[in-house]
């Protein structure tokens, strides 16, 4: 499916990749810590980004939702982002609480930057 990933205008990077991407990314951002974050594609180049960032704080989680925009690339306009920030006293941050729709996608993400 690589081929035609990259046909239609993607990177053709596997899950496995973005997901190795991402996380040595959002390792070397201030106030983040530990993530579980899982990218599944699907027939059409779409996609989906779920699972959680432990964070410092609201800044920091929108500091790692701006690496997520990054790391996605071209390929975030067709990936709704699940994404959560789980706070050190148990609570959590989500991108809506930062402006985003609840849901936004890789493009929003990175044009928000």
């Amino acid at each position: 499916m690589g081929w035609l990933t990259r046909l239609l205008g993607g990177s053709g990077r596997s899950p496995e990749q973005v997901e190795a991407e991402l996380a040595s990314a959002l390792l070397g951002v201030e106030g983040v810590g530990p993530v579980d974050l899982a990218y599944r594609t699907d027939a059409s180049g779409g996609g989906s980004l779920r699972g959680y960032v432990e964070v410092a704080g609201p800044e920091a989680f929108r500091a790692a939702l701006g690496v997520v925009g990054r790391v996605l690339g071209t390929d975030g306009v067709r990936v709704a982002v699940y994404v959560v920030g789980r706070l050190p006293d148990g609570g959590e941050v989500t991108p809506s609480d930062l402006g985003f729709r609840p849901r936004p996608s890789g493009a929003e993400l990175r044009e928000a930057q």
